[in-house]
């Protein structure tokens, strides 16, 4: 938002799942479900104090290719 250029990582909760995609911890370890990981870092801007996730996952792939559960009004147009 400001353009700064430095930040600090909040928390790294590895490569995760998209949502409803969770499977068990062996079944991702072993590869056996053929699930799709991406990364899921927050990190905080030190000029402004914004916080957000570093990679975006396209909506498309979260609500149009995975079964998403929740729609609301606010849900981003994908036709």
């Amino acid at each position: 938002m400001c353009k700064g250029s430095s930040f600090s990582v909040v928390i790294d909760m590895g490569e995760q799942p998209l949502v409803n995609s969770l499977v068990s911890v062996n079944d991702l370890a072993n590869d056996t479900a053929g699930t799709e990981v991406w990364p899921l870092v927050v990190e905080r801007c030190n000029d402004c104090g914004l916080v957000q996730i570093v990679d975006i996952v396209d909506a498309n792939k979260i609500y149009r290719d995975e079964d998403y559960l929740y729609f609301s009004g606010d849900m981003p147009n994908l036709s």
